[in-house]
Formats: structure tokens, C-alpha cells, sequence
């Protein structure tokens, strides 16, 4: 299960894009990244492998992922010249302690940018 904590500049909104749900996110000032931060609770504690799914596209901002301080992957451009579904990237392992960790994405790009997340997985190692 996770909660999704929005934090500014930007926004975000559900939408459709080819029959799939997303989560559009939506940042407002190319000098600040937008923070998004997905707070997840899970059985039992120990290593996570975590994978994304999402839309890449014109219109696709840059993102990074972290766990609380660390990164988990470097700054990805995202841009693509035509609609792309990436299907289960693997981005890193989390560190889970006391049933729950945070995972927060930052995207880097201005009001014509934004980041489409069909799905994040957390897969026990």
C-alpha cells in the first residue's frame, strides 16, 4: 500500500493514456524540481527491489528516485520522440525498516513538462 504526499512546486492529477491508469505529475518552475513522495507499508522487513512502469514522451520531464537522503537512480531525461510504455524498470533495492520506507521522485522540467507513473512495484528480495 502507498500514499502519495505532494510537495511543491507542481501538481499532479489521475488521468488516462491508452487504457491505463497514470498519475500525472506536472512541475511548475524549471529552478526548483518538483517532490513527490510515495510513503510505502509493507509485511515484514529487509530488502525491497523496486520497479517502476510509466509513459515516456514529447512532453516527458526529467525524474529521479530516492530513498530518504539517497539516491537510487541519477536524473533521467525521459524525453522521447513518440509515446513509449516502459514496462518494469528495475531502479534499486530499498532498505525497509519498522514495516515501511519512502521513496520520493523529483522531476526537473517547467509547465510543458511532466512525468505519467502507471505503476510502482516492491518486489522482496
Amino acid at each position: 500500500m502507498a500514499d502519495a504526499i505532494q510537495n511543491l512546486p507542481g501538481e499532479y492529477q489521475n488521468q488516462l493514456m491508452f487504457n491505463e491508469l497514470v498519475l500525472t505529475m506536472q512541475p511548475f518552475d524549471i529552478k526548483k524540481p518538483m517532490l513527490v513522495k510515495f510513503n510505502f507499508n509493507v509485511p515484514t522487513n529487509g530488502g525491497y527491489k523496486l520497479y517502476c512502469y510509466y509513459f515516456r514522451s514529447l512532453s516527458s520531464a526529467e525524474v529521479r528516485f530516492m530513498q530518504c537522503q539517497v539516491p537510487l537512480t541519477d536524473w533521467k531525461n525521459l524525453y522521447n520522440n513518440k509515446e513509449e510504455y516502459v514496462d518494469r524498470e528495475f531502479l534499486g533495492v530499498l532498505s525497509v525498516i519498522n514495516g515501511g520506507c519512502t521513496v520520493t521522485v523529483l522531476i526537473r522540467g517547467d509547465e510543458c513538462n511532466q512525468f505519467n507513473l502507471n505503476e510502482i512495484i516492491l518486489e522482496k528480495e
